[in-house]
């Protein structure tokens, strides 16, 4: 007896329909890789930037230490408040780091960070070179807001500390959105009643 052969039709994919299938997978894969790419990329800018403003407040508390030790070593005495190492008139290149606490530089030296690995620091003179630069602006200020002739004449001393990392010039103004974060506080003298 002889079998039937019964036409049988085969289920499947086409070759279209594969490449189709390949291409959209392929599609959502690449958009996967872009996003999980541009995270990375966000978390280590997020990364620099935290430490900029870390950097920046660091400028700014370095100061404010130097404005209280030197009413502290005074005998309270107010009028002692701005000397020395602050600079005697307002200057807007300043460099101050942990390492030197209580020097303060003006000039227009460079403002590049170093990190040194076994302190565990930034400052300027030893480690390795980063991508980050600080400067510190010193204003003398009266008591009505108008700028003060020198340190002796001035009530407030306004302090900017500015970091930027990425870039080698400071932009005006110091907006995060260019790689750049600011921070401000205004000393005043401290007198006893």
């Amino acid at each position: 007896m002889k079998k039937k052969i019964r036409n049988q039709k085969y289920q499947g994919f086409s070759f279209i329909e594969s490449v189709i299938a390949t291409f959209i997978i392929l599609v959502g894969m690449m958009a996967v890789l872009q996003l999980m790419s541009k995270n990375i990329k966000n978390t280590f800018g997020n990364r620099k930037q935290t430490k900029a403003v870390f950097l920046a407040q660091e400028g700014v508390e370095l100061i404010r230490n130097i404005r209280d030790n030197n009413w502290a070593q005074n005998n309270k005495d107010s009028s002692h408040t701005f000397d020395s190492p602050f600079p005697s008139t307002s200057e807007t290149n300043c460099r101050i780091d942990v390492a030197s606490p209580s020097s303060v530089s003006c000039s227009n030296s460079s403002f590049l960070l170093k990190y040194d690995s076994g302190s565990k620091i930034y400052n300027y003179n030893s480690g390795l070179d980063t991508s980050f630069r600080r400067k510190i602006e010193i204003k003398y200020l009266k008591i009505d807001g108008s700028l003060a002739s020198d340190s002796t004449a001035a009530d407030e001393a306004e302090i900017s500390s500015a970091v930027i990392w990425g870039r080698n010039t400071f932009p005006v103004p110091c907006v995060v959105s260019q790689q750049c974060v600011l921070e401000k506080v205004t000393l005043t003298k401290w007198v006893l009643n």
